[in-house]
């Protein structure tokens, strides 16, 4: 049976980016120890995500209206050894299993309409059934609202857009896409914040040509447990930052954090995501033009978490990018090591 949902505006945000559900696909491998049994897996995942989220019943239309599929064909969802590739008349997303050597890779794809990267670190700790724990670049915004902070984010939004307009648009963009990953130990005594600066650090260094170009971070609004209650989904505000001093852009979000800026930019997002399909995605495709580069960093564990009692030795994750963007960086820090991983058109 089919049953008609309405789409938040928050996640129809990314189908109006991606209408044709091809492009905006969050991919994430998992390196198991030893084997992993598919039917043992297909339980799991039937018991610890699909039926707890309703979102993992979703069929998407292509005039953005959501179906709920009661009955879901798990030899799809989850297979062996095959390529993944996301049909538009299934619900968006994927695993599927493939030995390597003595080890096993799981693969998982979804879309991000459905949900972002910090809600997949929470689906990612449940099938190892371990709590969700908070992180520092998951603390919740103050609830309280007054006419100050009002203005204050009226401020903060006149800025997103102004910051926007004037930045350098991106032209000519090749059309490949490479992915590739890269792993280094998290130094004794460093901290999760200190990797991912430096890490933003050697990318801005790296990749940016234009002084005025933007890049954006993924800031949460919500808490993992928050997210998790609220059924997952798209909880985060994209800041843009504008590249001008180098390796100071992590101060820069530090402090925009503190402003009403994070709150505004979330709010341009939600409205977006409320307009027309057509005046939608003029906004978006306009935004994303403007923003040269995505970097975003999630927490998974700082010990060994197991999955069907095997130890997850490795995670690796990458966040797609829109097509008027260069490059996407996604920082994994797991079981005291970060994980590079990297989307660029070549």
């Amino acid at each position: 049976m089919l049953t008609k949902i309405r789409f938040h505006p928050r996640d129809r945000l990314w189908f109006l980016a991606d209408s044709n559900l091809e492009k905006l696909i969050i991919k994430c491998e998992m390196y198991v120890a030893g084997s992993i049994n598919i039917e043992q897996l297909r339980q799991l995942i039937k018991e610890q995500i699909v039926n707890k989220y309703s979102k993992f019943h979703w069929v998407i239309n292509p005039d953005s209206t959501i179906k709920y599929q009661d009955d879901l064909d798990f030899s799809y969802h989850i297979t062996q050894d095959q390529e993944i590739n996301l049909l538009k008349d299934k619900p968006l997303w994927r695993f599927n299993v493939s030995k390597e050597s003595d080890n096993t890779k799981i693969e998982f794809h979804i879309h991000h309409c459905l949900l972002d990267g910090l809600s997949l670190v929470s689906l990612l700790r449940q099938l190892a059934k371990a709590n969700v724990s908070d992180h520092f670049l998951t603390k919740p915004l103050r609830k309280q609202f007054s006419p100050g902070i009002a203005f204050g984010v009226g401020i903060g939004v006149v800025k997103t857009l102004l910051r926007i307009l004037f930045a350098k648009a991106n032209h000519e963009l090749k059309t490949g896409i490479k992915l590739t990953s890269s792993s280094r130990p998290i130094l004794t005594g460093q901290s999760i914040v200190t990797d991912f600066e430096d890490v933003l650090a050697e990318t801005v260094k790296k990749k940016i040509t234009s002084p005025k170009s933007l890049i954006g971070v993924p800031v949460s609004m919500v808490t993992n447990s928050q997210r998790v209650k609220a059924g997952l989904g798209n909880f985060f505000s994209f800041l843009p930052l504008t590249v001008e001093r180098g390796e100071h852009i992590f101060s820069d979000l530090k402090t925009k954090k503190k402003t009403r800026e994070v709150l505004s930019t979330y709010l341009v997002s939600m409205f977006i995501g409320s307009l027309p399909s057509k005046l939608g995605k003029y906004f978006v495709k306009f935004i994303s033009s403007h923003i040269f580069g995505v970097i975003s960093g999630v927490y998974v564990s700082s010990n060994v978490l197991k999955i069907l009692d095997k130890e997850i030795t490795r995670i690796n994750a990458w966040a797609p990018i829109l097509d008027g963007q260069h490059f996407s960086i996604t920082t994994v820090t797991y079981n005291k090591q970060i994980t590079i991983n990297e989307v660029s058109r070549v």
